[in-house]
C-alpha cells in the first residue's frame, strides 16, 4: 500500500486506517479496511 506511493514518488505523511463500519466518503478499498492516505510529491 504505501509502497506504491513511495514508488510513484509519494512522501506519506499520514495513514489513516478507519473500519468500513464508518462509511468514509472516500478512501483506497482494502478488503474491511478504508485506508485514508495524505501524501504529497517528493521535490526530485
Amino acid at each position: 500500500m504505501e509502497m506504491a506511493f513511495k514508488e510513484a514518488g509519494f512522501e506519506i505523511v499520514k495513514l489513516k486506517i478507519i473500519p468500513r463500519t464508518e462509511k468514509p466518503g472516500e478512501g483506497i478499498f482494502d478488503k474491511d479496511k478504508y485506508y485514508f492516505v495524505h501524501a504529497r510529491k517528493r521535490c526530485s
